[in-house]
């Protein structure tokens, strides 16, 4: 199966889960685990050691669950259903440029083949190459900016995606960016 085959079912999933909300029961597989720290502080860690990446989850954020999905984070302070959110996908997978154009092109096609994005960035993450895009989706009258970071790590391609209502995106666009530079990158076990 080639590259884009494959991100045909990822983008499958991915708009299942987007469109339909997170709340299968089934969430993890990838050896990952959440970790408290003291109540004080109030954050905990999932972290994906097969990947090699650790997230903190503050109060603010409730575990969700997806299927074929690392982490489903919802955040408790959002005011319209469905709620602000930010899933973590990796799929192993040999590595290919997101700088490159028609990459890009590609992986926005996944989406939609007339897709038109508010905002696409080059950008580095965890000192790799990765390709941020920022758009709007529409199902059932709900209309909802999808902020999506294309990375590969370790062996895996991931996909971040967060998510709110048009109407609270503004709100959640700097909480979003701040959880993606949150994330720490560590060796896979």
């Amino acid at each position: 199966m080639n590259n884009i085959s494959k991100f045909t079912v990822i983008f499958f999933l991915f708009f299942v889960f987007i469109l339909y909300g997170c709340n299968t029961p089934e969430n993890t597989k990838k050896n990952t685990t959440v970790n408290n720290t003291s109540k004080k502080d109030k954050v905990q860690y999932y972290k994906n050691s097969t990947v090699g990446y650790k997230v903190p989850i503050t109060s603010s954020w409730k575990l969700g669950e997806a299927p074929n999905t690392d982490i489903v984070l919802i955040n408790k302070n959002g005011t319209f259903t469905p709620e602000p959110s930010v899933n973590i996908i990796t799929v192993k997978e040999n590595k290919f440029e997101l700088w490159d154009k028609n990459t890009q092109k590609k992986l926005k096609e996944q989406i939609d083949k007339n897709l038109v994005t508010a905002s696409e960035k080059e950008i580095t993450l965890a000192g790799q190459h990765a390709y941020n895009i920022v758009y709007g989706l529409e199902n059932k009258a709900v209309s909802k900016i999808v902020n999506q970071t294309y990375l590969f790590y370790n062996g895996y391609f991931m996909v971040i995606t967060c998510s709110s209502r048009e109407s609270e995106y503004n709100r959640f666009e700097e909480i979003f960016d701040d959880f993606i530079k949150k994330i720490e990158f560590t060796e896979a076990k």
